[in-house]
């Protein structure tokens, strides 16, 4: 267990959640499986910051270090506590949704379903290269789950393997911190804190790219995340692409497949698929 983490049978509101032990452990946050008044079961993420946060004498309240930058605190807290509102509007089977949020210990718990599985990328790295059948049907339902996202302006902006947990087979999307709602009225589209290369649109890494709501850029994670699957191997950079060496891995693949994926990909965001209908209807 890591010595910033709250401890095995620590409790929080009011008692009501005891933990059993950490199950996660981010740059931003800590994930907990916890016990309800001893009946159920549910994962809590704490938000905490393990290069500027501190723990108190207590063991349990958050304290901030002198080195954090107290306007980066309020940003990434007030990010956190988006995540948390985002998520308990959701209501699909392939994506994580939340049963709600409380302050606590000077930060703020998200109360989460406990989900038992592993990541598409853990998925990937233990089997490999995964058949077109299997790829296509991961990639079909994970579209579902993003489509319904779109369905209310809200882009993910970090589909990746990682971010993706497999349940008995069918994808769950999860990790909403770089989310972002554009039905907000401060629309700025620019809350990006951290891309990952590969999966990561050419507009995630430019000042203000993601300004307006569109698609696009999460059809670009999506084709990547279907590279992955097919290759066993993470996406090619941007300039690569450009050079052509996005085609090679995919040769035993059908055409049909290796299309979708390139239009998916292209790096101008015109050029890819405009909705994910239409990244669906590309596939096999």
């Amino acid at each position: 267990m890591n010595k910033l983490s709250l401890k095995e049978n620590d409790t929080l509101f009011n008692n009501q959640f005891k933990i059993l032990k950490v199950i996660g452990n981010g740059g931003f946050s800590f994930v907990y499986h916890v016990k309800y008044l001893n009946m159920r079961d549910f994962a809590i993420k704490e938000f905490f910051i393990s290069k500027y946060f501190q723990r108190a004498e207590d063991k349990k309240s958050v304290l901030f270090s002198k080195e954090s930058n107290c306007k980066s605190q309020y940003s990434f807290k007030h990010n956190f506590f988006n995540e948390a509102i985002l998520m308990k509007s959701f209501c699909h089977p392939n994506i994580l949704s939340s049963f709600g949020y409380f302050e606590e210990n000077n930060t703020i718990y998200n109360v989460m379903p406990l989900l038992k599985g592993i990541t598409l990328s853990e998925y990937i790295e233990y089997k490999g290269k995964l058949s077109e059948d299997e790829a296509l049907s991961i990639i079909k339902n994970l579209s579902l789950a993003v489509k319904y996202l779109h369905s209310k302006k809200i882009c993910h902006f970090d589909i990746k393997p990682n971010n993706v947990l497999l349940q008995n087979g069918s994808p769950i999307l999860i990790d909403f911190g770089l989310s972002y709602d554009y039905n907000r009225i401060d629309t700025k589209g620019s809350r990006i804190r951290s891309i990952s290369p590969g999966y990561a649109a050419l507009e995630l890494f430019e000042n203000n790219g993601v300004n307006r709501f569109s698609p696009a850029t999460d059809i670009f994670g999506l084709g990547a995340t279907l590279y992955a699957m097919l290759t066993g191997t993470n996406p090619p950079s941007l300039k690569s692409i450009w050079h052509g060496a996005l085609y090679r891995p995919l040769k035993s693949n059908s055409m049909q497949t290796k299309m979708a994926i390139k239009t998916a990909m292209q790096i101008l965001m015109p050029r890819r698929f405009s909705c994910v209908d239409q990244f669906l209807q590309a596939l096999p």
